[in-house]
């Protein structure tokens, strides 16, 4: 993350991820949170809480800095005010550097960005496959088309159940390695949903998975190919090719926002077109206790 945009984060290193969702000193957006009362699929569930995992590992790791900071400062004073001649050099330094820690991981900022872009947008495009694979297994009629099955494929099933489950994977397959205007174009042909209500939700999408992209295959290099995918979008951060691109924390927050938002509501026109069970997100923490 870019150190500018530290601050914000630094300043919730002693609370938790929920508590830092609604803390910021700038205009930026708070972090979404689940709500133990919204009511999702189990595939929504599973995005979710690997999503606020990620933000978790985060602040957690904020946490530790301060309160080695905070320990060191004050082991420093106490020795200080029994012998303070043997420890006026550590004093001094502690006076003149109270967060070495900190500014120690603020030299990892970039590679903590990467790490929140990359682990929240794959996992978006984990729940985008299941979310359409279970539409599909409600109702196989979604995967009708032009394409072929060879003949040997067929026969290797002795049940049409099995058949279509393997139908079902192949389509899942092959959607995961296709651009997001293609998942779009699919979703709206074959089940009649939108995924996105306005440019800007698209937009955000498209620039967090080319983000992605650069951080996971060109070590944060802009490519003419990911201009070209950006083409004719209209955003107001800086890619230029050839650069590095970095994201900062308020950056971050308004991607991992969109991804939130555009989950949710395919989830609940998803579930509502194909009858996907949901319940309260709360509600699969308690199952699994009873288990």
């Amino acid at each position: 993350m870019k150190v500018r945009s530290w601050g914000a984060a630094m300043s919730s290193a002693d609370v938790d991820v929920a508590d830092a969702a609604e803390k910021n000193d700038r205009d930026i957006p708070p972090l979404q949170m689940p709500k133990k009362q919204e009511l999702c699929t189990v595939q929504l569930r599973r995005f979710l809480k690997r999503h606020f995992k990620v933000f978790d590992f985060f602040f957690f790791g904020l946490h530790l800095a301060s309160k080695s900071d905070e320990a060191r400062a004050r082991a420093v004073k106490a020795l200080a005010s029994v012998d303070p001649e043997r420890y006026a050099a550590d004093l001094k330094a502690i006076e003149e550097e109270p967060s070495p820690t900190q500014k120690k991981l603020n030299e990892f900022g970039d590679l903590q960005g990467e790490n929140i872009v990359i682990r929240t947008v794959d996992n978006f495009l984990s729940y985008l496959s299941e979310i359409i694979q279970q539409a599909i297994i409600k109702r196989p009629e979604i995967l009708r088309s032009e394409e072929t099955i060879k003949v040997e494929d067929v026969l290797r099933f002795s049940r049409y159940s099995d058949l279509i489950a393997y139908l079902v994977e192949r389509k899942v397959n092959d959607l995961s390695y296709s651009n997001i205007k293609d998942v779009e174009r699919f979703v709206r042909k074959r089940t009649g949903l939108q995924m996105f209500e306005n440019d800007e939700e698209r937009t955000l999408l498209i620039l967090a998975i080319e983000i992605r992209n650069i951080y996971t295959h060109n070590r944060r290099v802009v490519s003419e190919t990911t201009l070209r995918k950006l083409h004719g979008l209209k955003y107001d951060w800086k890619l230029e090719k050839g650069k590095h691109f970095g994201t900062g924390y308020d950056e971050i927050v308004v991607l991992s926002n969109n991804l939130i938002l555009v989950a949710r509501r395919l989830d609940e026109s998803f579930s509502k077109k194909f009858g996907i069970r949901r319940k309260r997100y709360g509600s699969y923490d308690k199952s699994t206790k009873r288990r």
